[in-house]
């Protein structure tokens, strides 16, 4: 008898899931939703209400041996059947991705993805990132990328990864992890009360320009002297520009993949993934990610 186990973080382990419900997607006819721990997933057309399989969800990696077996890999020498060629790229990463228009919070699996690892089949709502001593997935962790110089000048791609590795003590706690929400549901009474909020940061490069009401200064001198100053921002319900107070000073490594935006002035903006900007038409954040060419977003 095989032994599922988690050993890594629970909130990226793979799950044993039923299919309780089938949601049509307007002009796909291979593809349709579902909804999986309050995630909506993409899953092929032949997929059925009571269907067992495995859900990995957003930011879990799968492991090599996995992607191997399922011939998962874009680049085909990688697969067992060196003909056959999947849609996953050498980092392993599970993403929020999109068919269509329509956002897929996550990866189905039929269980037999998993026939090569062990015949066992598992109960539904079992939680596992180990068959035995196999890692099947993991917490996505972003690779650092050793800086290389040519000469004395380093490449300007090496420029744009180069980070700031040092925390002011005290000023930054780290993220607690915490137990996934929809796994979770059933722990709630109709009347309890709860609060709920959405997490947005970011990152842009060290020498970015923050305006203040002292004068202008890069991100780098504000965060590593401390500097007392008021940074100008844009107040979304009053529409105005405000110059409010710096809570914290802090710099974090390797938040977010790194995106240069080239605005429609010529400016251009380097920036994390998770960033979010204000799109003053549609009167809402999103993250630069998410980010369409021809999108309006604030500047000042």
């Amino acid at each position: 008898m095989s032994k599922f186990s988690v050993k890594g973080n629970a909130n990226y382990c793979a799950s044993i899931v039923k299919i309780e419900n089938i949601i049509p997607l307007e002009k796909r006819d291979n593809i349709v939703g579902t909804m999986i721990y309050g995630n909506h997933v993409i899953v092929s057309k032949e997929t059925k209400v009571g269907d067992i399989g495995i859900y990995f969800p957003v930011e879990s990696a799968l492991s090599d041996q996995f992607l191997k077996e399922n011939n998962l890999y874009r680049e085909s020498s990688l697969n067992a059947d060196a003909n056959a060629k999947g849609y996953f790229e050498k980092n392993r990463r599970i993403r929020c991705m999109k068919f269509g228009g329509h956002k897929s919070e996550g990866l189905f699996m039929p269980l037999s993805s998993i026939k090569c690892f062990t015949n066992d089949v598992p109960e539904i709502g079992t939680d596992f990132d180990f068959i035995d001593d196999t890692m099947i997935c993991e917490k996505y962790i972003i690779k650092t990328q050793n800086m290389q110089s040519s000469g004395n000048k380093e490449s300007k791609q090496n420029k744009k990864l180069k980070r700031i590795s040092k925390l002011i003590e005290k000023q930054f706690e780290f993220h607690k992890d915490t137990a996934m929400f929809g796994k979770n549901v059933h722990k709630f009474d109709l009347d309890d009360l709860i609060s709920v909020t959405y997490k947005m940061h970011g990152c842009v490069s060290a020498n970015t320009i923050v305006n203040t009401l002292e004068g202008d200064f890069t991100i780098k001198e504000i965060v590593e002297s401390k500097k007392q100053v008021k940074i100008k921002a844009f107040d979304v319900e009053s529409k105005e520009i405000v110059y409010v107070d710096i809570d914290q000073f802090y710099t974090k490594k390797d938040d977010g993949e790194w995106f240069e935006i080239e605005l429609e002035d010529g400016t251009i903006l380097e920036i994390t993934s998770n960033n979010p900007m204000w799109l003053p038409e549609l009167n809402c954040y999103r993250r630069v990610e998410d980010l369409k060419p021809g999108d309006i977003v604030l500047k000042d």
